[in-house]
């Protein structure tokens, strides 16, 4: 079985040489000999050595809660940058479909060889397989536990839903097993952001092929300050020590572990029940989506299936039960995903209506797991400009999807579903990249990020047909000028900052002794079950 191998960060500790240094060396010392001509000779070599200093080595530069390296100007290449970038900022795919296509293609059974060995190796068909993961210089992803809509999307009673409820626990499962198979590929889903993170450092490869070439330009010491925190009170800058230093040699590994939190894709998936919500995030989901394509007791979606068309709203937005539900999210820590609502919602939510509805919506930063702009794609899965602007204000992400009907589309013909109609000619990877210069130029670059939808996509960009394929994704970005910084951001750095911030103001609404939101039971289950069990 190949040997699969893994991409951490590590930051490096430059030790400057004061020029008091090349003083006592020789130069100006009253108590050696010297002439004239050597006088300029070591002058002229400590500038060199100074101005050779600002231009070439590179300093760590602190964003969010992580730390990103300008890249030093030896590497020339957009190539060299992009590994470069890749290899000390984890790649995070705001949204993966591994598993539902696991289920459909093999029936979640992953022990058979027909999976097991090409997921392994090499050959899966599909998106994703761990070489593939390897050579896109993969850093992790929100792992979607999607199960779809109910046939009738319009009846919102726990009855309807039950079967639902019951598959999303079966799709835990199945990533579940596969990060127990593969504890060196997948992190636990259920790591903080910040031991995610710091895991991510602690097991990079130093000696992958792919980048021997970097490492030997980057042999440095690194500072070992693991005395000055314990693991619970570290901060987001906290820099791990080198895992090659003497004291940690033995904690090197072949793969650096993918940051590996999970995903549900719809609220009608908790089963109208806030028990559930919770029980999810106690095994790894961090964000869920508010709407899938049909909408719930809590939000209205922008798309509804069985006909697919454009949703009719019934809440215009969130429902009231749908805003104690976001606080709830606010309370535990779990994400609150816009993908798939309709623009009200995603309005409501970011406190674009406070002043019609009295609601100021989230307390956390937001994220859209894998949506686009609709100003290059009007399509209603996409984040229209308004939304964006609000996006800015609240600190939130737009992870930009690679679905080509949601990057390349047509305004919807009169009288049809209202969906625009797919442009196959601009599905490619520069199509991507204008989705992402477009949000970043609009509202900065700390509010975009990428959400592939890989294996629950048929119609993939030209140029990014598989998780291999991020690099060239990001020389792109690299060739369209976006800056070595902001590219870190984009691939990890800023939905690791809204995970954080999420996770800050759970810690806050708890440490305030906010309750927990409590189900609600109706019928039988609430006036009769004590009744029925004295009959028993």
């Amino acid at each position: 079985m190949k040997t699969d191998q893994g991409f951490t960060g590590r930051e490096v500790q430059v030790e400057k040489a004061p020029v008091e240094q090349a003083l006592q060396n020789g130069w100006a010392n009253p108590h050696r000999k010297r002439t004239t001509s050597r006088t300029v000779r070591v002058a002229s070599y400590v500038i060199l050595s100074l101005l050779l200093f600002v231009f070439f080595v590179p300093l760590p530069v602190p964003f969010g809660c992580i730390h990103h390296k300008f890249v030093p100007t030896r590497l020339r290449s957009f190539e060299d940058r992009a590994k470069h970038i890749l290899r000390h900022n984890p790649l995070i795919d705001g949204h993966n479909d591994l598993a539902i296509w696991i289920r459909a293609n093999h029936g979640n059974h992953i022990n058979n060889e027909s999976f097991s060995k090409p997921f392994a190796e090499g050959g899966l068909k599909g998106h994703v397989d761990i070489p593939r993961l390897q050579t896109g210089l993969n850093g992790g992803a929100f792992w979607s536990v999607f199960w779809p809509c109910p046939a009738n999307g319009t009846d919102y009673s726990d009855e309807n839903y039950h079967s639902t409820v019951q598959g999303t626990f079966q799709q835990i499962d199945v990533l579940a097993r596969l990060q127990a198979a593969h504890p060196s590929v997948f992190s636990p889903p259920t790591l903080t952001s910040r031991e995610a993170l710091h895991r991510f450092r602690w097991h990079h490869q130093f000696e992958h092929p792919l980048h021997d070439h970097l490492d030997n330009e980057e042999d440095h010491d690194f500072e070992d300050d693991d005395n000055n925190h314990d693991d619970n009170d570290r901060p987001h800058h906290h820099r791990p020590q080198h895992p090659h230093h003497p004291r940690h040699r033995h904690r090197h590994h072949a793969l650096g572990p993918l940051i590996s939190p999970l995903g549900v894709e719809g609220l009608h998936q908790i089963g109208n029940s806030p028990s559930i919500l919770r029980q999810y995030h106690a095994l790894g989901v961090r964000y869920a989506t508010l709407t899938h394509n049909c909408g719930n007791r809590f939000a209205d979606a922008a798309l509804w299936e069985h006909p697919f068309r454009v949703a009719e709203p019934v809440w215009h937005g969130v429902s009231p039960e749908g805003r104690r539900l976001i606080r709830e999210m606010n309370r535990i820590g779990m994400i609150v995903d816009l993908a798939h609502t309709s623009q009200d919602t995603m309005r409501d939510v970011l406190g674009g209506s406070v002043e019609e509805k009295g609601w100021e919506g989230s307390a956390a930063p937001v994220i859209f797991s894998h949506s686009s702009a609709y100003a290059v794609c009007p399509h209603p899965r996409n984040v229209p400009d308004d939304v964006l602007d609000l996006v800015g204000k609240r600190g939130g992400v737009v992870m930009v999807n690679f679905n080509g009907g949601f990057i390349s589309c047509v305004e919807a013909a009169e009288g049809g579903n209202g969906i625009p109609e797919f442009e196959p000619k601009n599905s490619t990877l520069a199509q991507v990249v204008k989705h992402v210069l477009y949000i970043g130029e609009r509202i900065g670059f700390d509010h975009v990020g990428l959400g592939s939808d890989f294996d629950g996509i048929q119609d993939v960009p030209e140029g990014l047909e598989d998780v291999s394929k991020f690099p060239d994704l990001v020389v792109e970005l690299l060739k369209h000028g976006v800056s070595d910084e902001d590219v870190a951001k984009i691939v990890g750095g800023n939905v690791l900052r809204v995970w954080g911030e999420v996770e800050a103001v759970a810690k806050k609404l708890q440490k305030a002794g906010e309750p927990a939101m409590e189900d609600t039971f109706s019928g039988r289950l609430r006036g009769n079950l004590l009744n029925d069990v004295e009959e028993l």
